[in-house]
Order: C-alpha cells, then sequence, then structure tokens
C-alpha cells in the first residue's frame, strides 16, 4: 500500500530545516531525518495522499547541546588570582566551538563587559582594570553552563620588580655558553619577554619554572652586554642587567712564565700586558708569597696593563691573575725565587745617538739589537727631579727595537733598559740634554 510518491513531509519551527526523507530497501516505508539549527518546539507534518497521518502534527522540543562545564571549571584556578593590568586566560576545551559560547565579566562597579572568545589561541581572555572581586558569566544559546557564574578576585597591583643571579654576572669568557636566573613577582608571566643587546645579538634559550627563568646565551665577541627584561612591553625595574664578556685567548702565556722564572730576589719586576683584544675590564693581580701576600701594583690604561711587584724572601710564589673578576688562563703562575742573582742582560746590545745627547723639542733614539721575542722590554727616562718622561718602544724585524724618548727640558737624565725586570749590561746611564740648534 505505500507508494512513494504520495507521502509528504514538512516542519514548521524557529527556523527552516533540512529534511532527508530515506525509503526503506523492504519498501514498507521511509525514514525521516532533519536538523533543526536552533532550539525550540518543531512541528511534524506528516501526509499520505493529501491526507494528514493520524496524530499529526507531531510536536519535538530540541534543547541546546550540553556543554561540560567541568574542562572550564578546572582551568578556573588559573584565575583565581589575578592582578589588575595583567592578562589571563581560560582555555576552552576542544569540543567546544568558540562562537557558542557568550562570555561577560561583571566588575566591582556592577558593569557587566563582554568579553572576546578566541579562535587562536582557543580561550577566553579578559585584562581586568581594577581590583575587587569579579565575576565570569559563561553562556550558550540555551543558557549559562552550570556553575556559572565563576568568581575570582583581582588584586592590587604590586610594584613590577625582578633580579637577576647567576655567575655570568661576574663575568665570563667569549664563547663560553652564560647562564642568568631572572625572577619576578608576577602571578601570570605570560607576558615576560627578553633581549640581549652587545656587540653580537645571542640566540637566548629560555626556561621556566615557578617565578623564575633561566636565560642561556653564547656571546660570539668580547664587550659589555645587557640582559632586557620587559613585561608586555615595558622594560622592569633593576633591568638591564649587565654581563661582561672578555677574550683571554690571545695572550702569549708562556713568555709570561718565562718571564717570572727569571724574578730575582728582592729586585723590582715589571710586567707589562697587551689588553687592547680583551673587551671591556681591568687586570688584578695576587702575589702569594712564601709567608704572607706581596704587593702588587697594576696600572691599568686603555691599551696595556702594567705589573710591578718585588719578591722579598726567596721560596716560592704564585701570580693569581685576573680580568674583569676572571681568572687568566693557567693562572695561577708559579715561579720560584733563589738567593742566587741572575745578574744583568749581556746579549743585547744598545747603539743610537740618544745614549750620549738627548734634544729637547724633537725626538731622541736608542737602538736595541738581538731583543727576544715578547713584550718583556722596559724602558724608563727621569729627569733629575724624577720626572717620568716620553717613551715609545717601536718593534722592529729581525730581533731590533726602536726607542724613542722626548725630554722636556734641558738637564740630566737617566735611562733605564730592562729586559722581563732584569737591567741590560750597560744600563743605568745618563744623558746631557739640550736646546736643538
Amino acid at each position: 500500500w505505500y507508494q512513494r510518491r504520495v507521502r509528504a513531509v514538512s516542519i514548521e519551527g524557529p527556523r527552516d530545516t533540512r529534511i532527508v526523507i530515506a525509503d526503506r530497501e523492504d519498501g514498507t516505508g521511509c525514514v525521516v531525518t532533519y536538523y533543526p539549527t536552533q532550539p525550540g518546539d518543531y512541528q511534524i507534518h506528516l501526509s499520505y495522499a493529501g491526507v494528514p497521518v493520524n496524530g499529526s502534527p507531531y510536536t519535538a522540543t530540541i534543547t541546546p547541546p550540553a556543554v561540560d562545564p567541568g574542562p572550564i571549571l578546572r582551568m578556573l584556578p588559573v584565575v583565581d588570582k589575578v592582578y589588575e593590568g595583567e592578562p589571563f586566560q581560560v582555555p576552552i576545551p576542544s569540543d567546544i566551538r568558540p562562537r557558542d559560547l557568550v562570555v561577560s565579566v561583571g566588575g566591582p562597579d556592577g558593569i557587566h563587559t563582554r568579553v572576546q572568545v578566541t579562535k587562536e589561541p582557543r580561550a577566553i581572555s579578559y585584562t581586568p582594570e581594577k581590583p575587587g572581586r569579579y565575576q565570569l558569566s559563561v553562556s550558550t544559546r540555551g543558557g549559562p553552563i552550570e556553575g556559572s557564574p565563576f568568581h575570582f578576585t583581582v588584586l592590587a597591583r604590586e610594584a613590577l620588580i625582578c633580579t637577576c643571579t647567576g655567575p655570568s654576572l661576574d663575568g665570563m669568557l667569549v664563547r663560553d655558553v652564560g647562564q642568568l636566573v631572572v625572577s619576578y613577582n608576577l602571578a601570570n608571566p605570560r607576558g615576560i619577554s627578553y633581549d640581549m643587546t652587545g656587540p653580537t645579538k645571542p640566540t637566548l634559550q629560555i626556561s621556566r619554572r615557578d617565578n623564575a627563568d633561566t636565560v642561556n646565551f653564547n656571546p660570539r665577541k668580547p664587550g659589555v652586554y645587557r640582559l632586557v627584561v620587559s613585561y608586555n612591553g615595558d622594560i622592569l625595574p633593576n633591568s638591564p642587567f649587565p654581563v661582561h664578556v672578555v677574550d683571554l685567548q690571545h695572550f702569549n702565556l708562556r713568555a709570561l712564565q718565562e718571564s717570572l722564572n727569571t724574578v730575582q730576589l728582592s729586585k723590582e719586576v715589571i710586567l707589562t700586558l697587551d689588553t687592547t683584544r680583551c673587551g671591556p675590564g681591568e687586570v688584578k693581580a695576587e702575589l702569594e708569597g712564601p709567608m704572607m701576600y706581596e704587593r702588587v701594583v697594576v696600572t691599568n690604561t686603555p691599551r696595556t696593563a702594567q705589573l710591578r711587584f718585588c719578591a722579598d724572601k726567596p721560596g716560592h710564589y704564585k701570580l693569581n691573575l685576573y680580568y674583569a673578576n676572571i681568572p687568566f688562563p693557567s693562572s695561577p703562575f708559579k715561579f720560584n725565587v733563589s738567593r742566587k742573582s741572575a745578574g744583568k742582560v749581556t746579549t743585547m746590545g744598545l747603539d743610537g745617538e740618544g745614549l750620549k745627547i738627548a734634544y729637547v723639542g724633537k725626538p731622541n733614539y736608542i737602538y736595541v739589537s738581538n731583543v727576544p721575542k715578547g713584550t718583556g722590554l722596559q724602558v724608563e727616562v727621569l729627569s733629575s727631579g724624577k720626572a717620568k718622561q716620553e717613551v715609545k718602544i717601536l718593534t722592529g724585524t729581525s730581533g731590533m727595537s726602536t726607542i724613542e724618548y722626548h725630554v722636556s727640558s734641558a738637564g740630566i737624565y737617566t735611562v733605564y733598559i730592562k729586559w722581563e725586570g732584569r737591567d741590560l749590561a750597560t744600563t743605568p746611564f745618563t744623558v746631557p740634554a739640550m736646546h736643538y740648534e
């Protein structure tokens, strides 16, 4: 008795509804499937050959799909403590579409504000502007979800500060991996960002735990680097944090050790170190003697560091050298001072007019031959009143060095020439000075 051509189905409701009719395989009837798009009451009309089926129309009440509040409730501890001006987010479960949620926040002033529900990231995002008690209302088209509204407290914003610790703050060597630990008083650290400025732009590797971040970096050139810590684009108090990076790889440490091996008892030692490629910092030195620490005078200039000391007792010594508070490679340098004197240097010759006479207002020259490699040549020119005169040491080829000195006025001057703290055979000597005519 069933004939497909005479059956009819129509549905009335809040919105148009798509209807799909499928015949049964045995030919005894059909299956009607419909897709309501909005909650409400729907009237389903069935007729056959133009005559309503007994009981038609049928009423179907469509309710909105249930939303599991559990995932949202579990995320609320994130919102339990929020500071004014700090953004927070409540992630949305993956089975809930953001467009199906209606979210608003009521503040202490009683005003309810519609809150944005974002797709990327899938979250409820809000930034409270005032401290006080708030409520978060979450609804679907069918009404509030279970447990809504959710209450949370916004605290008055504390003074944002950060502190920095770590061995790199005391200085570090170039190409080593530096490490700094930055701590802060933020309940929500998502707005924290880092940047490092300096001679190069190191890549920062950051790991976060509780209210502290560990920052690792690898500078490629010496210089002053600064770690800038920002929160939502604003630099935090105490930031930036400076890091001094130095390069100590170019020193001729072997020549330095050889110079120390020739130290004589009760003789002043003068060592000059070239620091032009070290980066920012100064040389510091400690001399540990057989009985006590001996005094070391260190004079730092933009290009060199000069060390002066005297070993007054025989025995074993240790020279501790630091640059920007970082120990030199191979430091401490160990040497022994005996009672036997090493005597003067006899293998280096002197020549030049500057040995005999000096002229005011023009350069005077002394030539030193058979000079070993290194920076052990030291020269001083003193007036009768012990005033130091301008001296330059020009290193040439084939073991020849030129000493250029200037005198400030006519008189008698004393010239001291040493190699690694030992006097050359014919020094010191005196030179008369006169005006050049």
